[in-house]
């Protein structure tokens, strides 16, 4: 909480009730009361809140052998998972874990490998107003294997690489000599093979601005007693389909901002840079390519 910060001209790096979105159970949940819930699942994949003993009710009226199932902690950079198509195993396990998941199969592939989107989210509080950003310029991950369909597969080991993308501190960067690595890759990747980038994007916008209508009340109310400017950058992921209709994963409120190479330096350094220009804290004579939602 913010407390006794009435010094204005302060630069202060977190957004009061940040959490909100981080967590994964909490982030489920607003959502889950805030909007309709077959609206819901096509925002986000199905979702069962381990702590609320009605979402645990309608998982096991709903389970369905054929499916696989994604337990999560609130834990990020792809830690704390856990996959399984057994009902039994899943509910003994499942006190362990935040949230359960249904696993969405028929995501987009690029040359045999799943793809997450990693989109970043600026938001600022200043002057008694709360503003959301997304950036234009994005990064794509991958598995660490080529996708599988799920038949027979034994998730004891814990191997997931073909199923969940991975961080990029795990990830071969050779799979960027063939595979997009920012958005702007992606849109020449999507137009060349006939997809329509410009819808995909537009896609994400409506769903940010869903999240920002579902978070806006809770997150001014918790820092609107701070005279300062305060802003934090988010990392939020997304995986598509064939259609282009998108799918929040997970919001991370400390994304990894350090480079793994020269083409993720200059992605990494330019994000960074219109994240100090636009909360004033610099001026750059270049185009800030944050847009506002």
């Amino acid at each position: 909480e913010f407390k006794n910060i009435y010094t204005k001209n302060f630069y202060i790096y977190i957004i009061n009730g940040c959490d909100y979105l981080a967590s994964k159970n909490m982030l489920y949940n607003i959502l889950y009361n805030k909007l309709d819930k077959n609206f819901l699942n096509k925002i986000v994949p199905e979702t069962w809140i381990v702590n609320k003993k009605e979402n645990i009710n309608l998982f096991k009226r709903n389970f369905n052998k054929n499916n696989i199932y994604i337990l999560k902690k609130n834990i990020q950079q792809k830690k704390g998972i856990y996959l399984s198509n057994n009902y039994k195993d899943i509910l003994e396990n499942m006190n362990n874990y935040n949230i359960i998941q249904k696993y969405i199969n028929d995501t987009f592939l690029i040359n045999k490998r799943k793809i997450t989107l990693r989109i970043y989210l600026l938001i600022v509080y200043k002057n008694n107003n709360l503003y959301f950003y997304i950036h234009q310029t994005g990064k794509c991950l991958y598995t660490t294997k080529n996708y599988n369909k799920l038949t027979n597969i034994n998730f004891s080991d814990s191997d997931y690489s073909s199923f969940i993308t991975s961080s990029p501190n795990n990830l071969d960067l050779d799979i960027y000599n063939k595979n997009p690595h920012t958005l702007n890759d992606l849109k020449k990747y999507l137009n060349k093979n006939n997809y329509n980038y410009n819808l995909l994007f537009k896609n994400i916008i409506k769903n940010i601005k869903i999240i920002k209508t579902c978070f806006y009340d809770i997150l001014y109310k918790k820092n609107k007693q701070c005279t300062n400017t305060c802003f934090q950058l988010f990392g939020i992921d997304y995986i598509f389909n064939n259609k282009l209709d998108t799918f929040l994963l997970e919001i991370n409120k400390g994304p990894n901002m350090v480079p793994v190479s020269k083409k993720d330096f200059k992605l990494k350094y330019n994000i960074i840079e219109d994240v100090f220009d636009k909360v004033n804290f610099i001026k750059k004579n270049k185009q800030n390519l944050f847009i506002k939602i």
